[in-house]
């Protein structure tokens, strides 16, 4: 796992929700640590609650289950 800071976040994704543009208070992952994804920069940008929450009722749940059931693969879902 890569560490990373508030201030590199920032300068790699900007200091808005990646979603919508409004402020942010949470780390999204954009491949779900539950679903192999890793803690790292390249893979967390900046959400709102908002955002956040349409997002795990959407695709993370899709995701991890179907990381679970070996439907994909952590090298297809990076791409």
């Amino acid at each position: 796992m890569d560490s990373f800071n508030r201030e590199e976040l920032i300068a790699a994704h900007g200091d808005r929700c990646f979603d919508c543009g409004g402020p942010w208070d949470q780390l999204d992952h954009r491949i779900p640590v539950a679903a192999g994804g890793s803690h790292d920069l390249a893979n967390c940008r900046p959400i709102c609650m908002r955002c956040n929450g349409k997002k795990l009722h959407a695709s993370d749940r899709r995701a991890i289950a179907d990381f679970r059931a070996g439907r994909i693969m952590l090298w297809a879902a990076a791409s």
